[in-house]
């Protein structure tokens, strides 16, 4: 499940390390603007210089308001302050302390996430939307097929929340728990935490991208 972070919480105690998940927590509202109703609709582009506020003064959030998405790219001098989990998978480190207390909380609940996916680099981004496109082709698909299917699940570099470091696939420990627990205690409790569902399943013609369970 991608929970993508939406209004700042409280800040939690600093926690423990989480193993790895797929959310976006509150301290940097993603991709929480208003959308058009039908992707014709959308803009070409939408003035990002309106969603920042990176002043001292915002209480809510130290960093930045931000949307990203196909049609609006992440600013050449974005900048990321990564702490790294457990796993190895990195965050940004703004939304640590929310994303842990909400592992906490699953696991207090016997609801095991981890998470799978978290900050990318373009270069990863990049290499994961080309593995998509070979698949494509390899079922016959023409080059150009296979590119428009291939970014329907995988996004293009500069366009990935997962490149803010605010967005995360979480699936579940399969050793602990199945994936309909861990994905029924998200849906019932990430917004406590400030993560939303990024790519709903009704959702998919305004935000251009498919739904998928830690998506």
């Amino acid at each position: 499940m991608l929970l993508a972070a939406c209004a700042p919480a409280a800040t939690p105690a600093a926690p423990a390390a989480p193993t790895a998940a797929s959310v976006q927590p509150t301290t940097a509202l993603a991709a929480t603007a208003a959308a058009p109703t039908t992707a014709a609709a959308l803009p070409d582009k939408i003035n990002i210089d309106n969603l920042w506020d990176i002043s001292p003064t915002n209480k809510a959030d130290t960093g930045s308001l931000i949307l990203v998405n196909r049609w609006n790219t992440i600013p050449d001098d974005y900048e990321v302050d990564l702490t790294q989990l457990s796993n190895g998978q990195t965050v940004d480190t703004r939304i640590y302390p929310s994303l842990q207390a909400m592992f906490d909380a699953a696991r207090a609940n016997g609801i095991y996430p981890v998470v799978a996916s978290g900050y990318r680099t373009a270069e990863y981004q990049q290499s994961l939307l080309d593995e998509k496109v070979k698949e494509y082709k390899a079922q016959g698909y023409s080059a150009a097929k296979a590119q428009e299917l291939a970014e329907e699940s995988v996004t293009v570099p500069g366009t990935s929340e997962h490149q803010l470091g605010i967005a995360v696939d979480i699936n579940a420990d399969t050793d602990k728990s199945t994936s309909d627990e861990v994905y029924e205690w998200l849906h019932k409790n990430s917004y406590k935490y400030g993560f939303i569902l990024r790519y709903p399943p009704d959702k998919a013609d305004i935000t251009g991208t498919i739904y998928e369970p830690w998506h």
